[in-house]
């Protein structure tokens, strides 16, 4: 059964293709330090047979250190690679160009809309926002067009607002979605609208909050679109800590995408440790959000409970006199985890 599916996903993988751009040197703002180590650890999750997938010759890699002493990448550097794709889709239309497109996107950013996030340019400056690309806006033109099957969205910049900045237009013409088409997309933005994106370091190396978290979701067994945003979460609240949560912005579609394995969901196995007997509950430690599941335990019992990939509140009040209330966070990736509460 494993043979078998990792021979349809390699089949699949062939038919996917990835522009990846990573901005750590501007010449008018700060430089930044882990935009480009982002992009190029995309690229390493896009190669891996395990992860992406996708095929060396079909990612389209755009950093700084492309264009030593030169303010670039440009919007132009960034549109030719698509054009490519572009071209492709021309070519074998009415067929799609391929199965899915990746797009990520590192470096200074802000939002020129609430459903949108742009890549600064390296020749961008004050009063001259508008050398960047619209993230929203290349992922609707493929989608819409039906170049790709699908397209996933990822943007690890900041969506401040800057007033009076439009989201600039794309060179090529808009294209009307086919009778009876069905496009599928995931948009993710580092951030919601109009807050920071964060870089921090891991392991001697600056990196972005967002794409650490991004990559581990992906590594680690998340599945589909659905199972990926509260994974990412939870990891982006252990990187920066529950008081400083820097909170990602996904925009799915209404059908789920694909990314690993068919789901299997993972499961805590709780066990009641040192009480008699106990009430526990088991929430996303939201405020003003209702626990998800509740169960009276006795000392020795164990309750199995199924749930969705992400960070979860354990809470265990002794029953009796004594009233002990304690809580703990535990962290659920695919496969089982057994606690003692």
């Amino acid at each position: 059964m494993v043979d078998e599916f990792c021979t349809v996903r390699r089949a699949v993988g062939r038919e996917d293709h990835a522009i990846v751009v990573g901005i750590d040197r501007y010449a008018h703002f700060e430089d930044l330090r882990g935009a480009q180590n982002d992009a190029l650890a995309m690229v390493d999750w896009l190669r891996d047979p395990d992860g992406g997938d996708v095929p060396h010759d079909q990612i389209h890699e755009i950093v700084s250190t492309d264009y030593p002493g030169e303010d670039r990448p440009l919007a132009e550097d960034v549109y030719a690679a698509f054009e490519e794709l572009i071209d492709l889709a021309e070519d074998r239309a009415p067929e799609p160009a391929g199965r899915r497109l990746y797009v990520f996107m590192a470096g200074h950013g802000f939002a020129p809309d609430l459903r949108d996030a742009a890549l600064l340019m390296a020749n961008a400056k004050k009063r001259r926002y508008g050398h960047h690309v619209s993230g929203a806006k290349l992922g609707d033109h493929f989608a819409r067009g039906l170049c790709f099957e699908e397209v996933v969205l990822f943007m690890d910049c900041c969506r401040i607002e800057i007033v009076g900045t439009e989201p600039a237009s794309l060179p090529w013409e808009a294209v009307a979605t086919g009778e009876g088409a069905n496009p599928r997309w995931l948009y993710v933005f580092a951030c919601c609208f109009p807050r920071l994106a964060r870089e921090v370091t891991v392991d001697g190396e600056v990196r972005g909050v967002f794409t650490v978290a991004l990559l581990e979701a992906l590594r680690s067994g998340s599945s589909t679109s659905k199972t990926l945003e509260p994974l990412v979460v939870a990891n982006m609240a252990q990187v920066m800590g529950a008081d400083d949560l820097q909170t990602p912005h996904f925009q799915p579609s209404p059908d789920a995408l694909q990314f690993g394995a068919p789901l299997v969901r993972p499961a805590l196995d709780i066990v009641l440790g040192n009480a008699e007997e106990a009430d526990v509950s088991i929430g996303r430690g939201l405020p003003g959000e209702p626990p998800l599941q509740r169960c009276r335990l006795r000392r020795g019992e164990s309750w199995r409970v199924e749930l969705d990939c992400g960070l979860y509140e354990l809470v265990r009040k002794d029953v009796g006199d004594s009233g002990v209330e304690e809580t703990s966070i535990v962290k659920l990736t695919m496969g089982d985890l057994d606690v003692t509460v």
